[in-house]
């Protein structure tokens, strides 16, 4: 891939010398309206099965008694 410089990224960017403005800011539109959260609609219901359980499973410890 070729060097550019900044001058020629501000062109292409904020002059729109090569006329691709338009479809950049459509498609960066279109990954926006695709996001989906990662957690959930409500945050209440898990987005995957073992979302909200606990990393480890909570066991009683033995009782030791004191002196």
């Amino acid at each position: 891939m070729p060097r550019v410089g900044l001058e020629k990224i501000k062109a292409v960017l904020l002059e729109d010398s090569e006329g691709i403005v338009l479809h950049l800011d459509e498609g960066m539109q279109r990954s926006i309206d695709a996001y989906t959260d990662p957690w959930g609609q409500d945050g209440k219901s898990p987005a995957t099965p073992g979302q909200f359980r606990t990393a480890l499973p909570l066991v009683d410890l033995p009782k030791v008694p004191v002196r």
